[in-house]
């Protein structure tokens, strides 16, 4: 072996190339990206290059470290009220997922065709006419409305206070808004009502007269003219209630008392309760309660220490 001087090593002449050459021909080398070598991050970081040959592990999206421990990275809550970082949009909320989150439509909506995860456009259900609301069962109508629907009581019924959740009958003979003849007996029905005239009375229920004058008038007696009808309606003053939503109507043998278009009776006159209802021939009238005194057709019944009250003042 040949004599090394000092700071040099003996190297074998086959594990260089000996001739300048031989250098200039060797192969160039090349940047190494360690991260498509496998995985040198552990779940839920990823690996980065970074400068020539180096790398880091960085959390994914929808993660983020741990100040505490930097190699520990956690779930982003998107939904979280404090960040606000998923914005879901109009009738829809948020649902956090792990590294990310969706939008949901609320009850009562659903997705538009084609909308995204992400940011979907909600749209209103009509239950109605989809079939899915209950209002049937409960004796009403379904009405939409946005984002959900109302069950409306069909007419005859009214809502079961206190819960509101069904419907049941109406008694119209018991709470008086039934339109009978006096000489009528009223007959409760599911969601409406009958009247029937008494025995020795003829008529549709609503009006009734006595057979006998029946029998008068649609008789021809020989010799006599057919007895006329009487208008009553043409008295001054009509024999309706004096307001002035109130129509006399003209029958065979006497008349009836109804509404004009677009008012109906009132279950407690006018709504005062002071006021009591009394049946007539053919219609109706209020009368003031004892122990009240007014007018029930305008201001209403009123106690009578009101109303004396009021004189003297």
């Amino acid at each position: 072996m040949a004599h090394v001087k000092t700071g040099y090593r003996w190297i074998e002449s086959n594990v260089f190339p000996r001739t300048v050459e031989s250098l200039k021909n060797r192969p160039a080398c090349k940047v190494v990206d360690p991260c498509a070598e496998g995985d040198l991050c552990p779940s839920p970081l990823k690996c980065i290059s970074s400068d020539p040959g180096l790398y880091e592990c960085v959390c994914k999206d929808g993660y983020e470290k741990i100040p505490s421990n930097q190699g520990t990275c956690i779930d982003i809550d998107e939904c979280n009220l404090e960040t606000n970082a998923a914005p879901c949009p109009m009738n829809s909320h948020c649902e956090n997922l792990k590294g990310s989150y969706k939008c949901e439509c609320n009850t009562g909506f659903t997705p538009q065709i084609g909308s995204s995860l992400i940011d979907p456009e909600c749209v209103d259900i009509n239950e109605c006419s989809a079939g899915i609301d209950n209002c049937a069962m409960k004796n009403a109508t379904c009405t939409n409305t946005i984002g959900s629907f109302e069950c409306v009581c069909a007419e005859g019924f009214q809502h079961n206070a206190p819960d509101y959740e069904t419907c049941q009958d109406v008694d119209e003979c018991l709470d008086g808004t039934a339109e009978c003849d006096e000489h009528a007996i009223c007959k409760n029905t599911m969601g409406s009502y009958e009247c029937d005239c008494k025995e020795g009375f003829f008529g549709d229920g609503a009006l009734c007269m006595a057979q006998l004058r029946v029998n008068r008038i649609m008789s021809k007696v020989e010799g006599h003219e057919p007895i006329a009808d009487i208008d009553e309606c043409k008295n001054i003053p009509s024999p309706c209630p004096p307001t002035s939503v109130d129509l006399c109507v003209n029958t065979q043998g006497g008349f009836k008392c109804t509404c004009r278009t677009g008012f109906k009776k009132p279950r407690n006159c006018h709504g005062n309760k002071a006021a009591k209802c009394s049946n007539t021939r053919g219609g109706y009238k209020c009368v003031c309660a004892p122990g009240y005194d007014g007018d029930p057709y305008v201001d209403g019944c009123k106690g009578m220490e009101t109303v004396s009250s009021n004189i003297t003042t």
